[in-house]
């Protein structure tokens, strides 16, 4: 809609309108421009000052973002980013995470090393048979006391330890051993092959393990992502997840969220209700997964319950 007024009187008519006619495409190509050129600073106030947004909460940034563009204007302040804050919002939290991930980290870890302190024993008795150097009696017992070690547990320390003695003192000796003839570089071959970090037998518990953990963070990922979706048509929230060692959540429901649609407790009582489901759907999906896995892996879940509605804030020097 384009609106035309005058401050003197008949000095507007039908005739003065039809004589505007002609220049209305080009008003509309200007008021289109102005609208673009104002959604565009609005959305790099946003980005700059503040994070990327959810849809939920959008129009309470895009309205500090316009504050602070009419405060530049006004020069009040400059750019500076002004307070945002959601008051009496319940929170609801939840957590799922690998059972005993760094147990199994460290249990993988262990069997690589065994695998790969096992195997140059070997290598090495196959190397002392064509060179009779006191080195390679060396190197074989420090490996087997490494084995005899790590069947009682290590420290992160020791198995520090254990990469510098492999990496250091043993792929140094082998890459010599390796140009000394065909016979010799077979036998290191034997060793090396197993070194590669994607295919290699030396990373091959660790690879499982990450797989597996991949797989069902990407599952979870997936599902919650679906959930919240589905979620956000009965009443608009927050929703934030965490990728840690499994998937943590943090959720707000509340009036302040929106303003312009009526809160209910119902809302509230129905995602936690939610909460209790979703957890136990994850279960199920994990316990399906476990054919597919190639380490088998189990979850636990967390909910944390608090009935009071809190106040949050936007952390300005955080960006969340």
């Amino acid at each position: 809609a384009l609106e035309v007024y005058t401050r003197k009187n008949s000095k507007l008519n039908d005739r003065m309108l039809t004589r505007l006619d002609a220049a209305l495409p080009y008003v509309a190509q200007l008021i289109k421009a102005a609208i673009d050129d104002f959604h565009t600073r609005i959305s790099r106030i946003v980005n700059e000052k503040f994070t990327s947004l959810q849809p939920s909460v959008q129009w309470k940034f895009n309205e500090a973002a316009f504050q602070v563009m009419y405060n530049s204007y006004k020069q009040q302040n400059g750019e500076e980013a002004v307070p945002i804050a959601f008051e009496n919002l319940y929170p609801l939290y939840g957590a799922i995470d690998i059972r005993n991930s760094s147990v199994e980290r460290n249990e993988a870890l262990a069997a690589d090393l065994r695998y790969q302190l096992g195997l140059l024993v070997d290598i090495i008795g196959d190397l002392k048979k064509q060179h009779g150097l006191a080195l390679l009696d060396e190197m074989a017992h420090k490996s087997r006391s490494w084995l005899d070690h790590l069947n009682g547990g290590f420290s992160n320390e020791e198995a520090d330890r254990i990469d510098r003695f492999l990496d250091r003192e043993v792929l140094p000796a082998l890459m010599h051993f390796k140009k000394l003839g065909a016979g010799t570089s077979d036998i290191v071959d034997r060793y090396c092959k197993s070194l590669d970090d994607y295919e290699g037998k030396f990373h091959e518990n660790r690879r499982n393990l990450e797989t597996s953990m991949q797989m069902i963070n990407s599952a979870i990922n997936r599902y919650f992502e679906q959930e919240n979706e589905a979620l956000q048509q009965h009443y608009p929230f927050y929703f934030e997840k965490f990728r840690t060692d499994g998937i943590e959540y943090d959720m707000f429901v509340g009036q302040s969220i929106d303003p312009a649609l009526p809160f209910h407790r119902l809302y509230l009582q129905n995602l936690r209700l939610w909460q209790v489901q979703s957890m136990a759907e994850v279960c199920k999906m994990i316990q399906r997964m476990h054919a597919e896995m190639p380490k088998q892996l189990f979850v636990t879940h967390i909910i944390y319950v608090n009935s009071e509605p809190i106040d949050v804030s936007f952390r300005n020097d955080e960006k969340r």
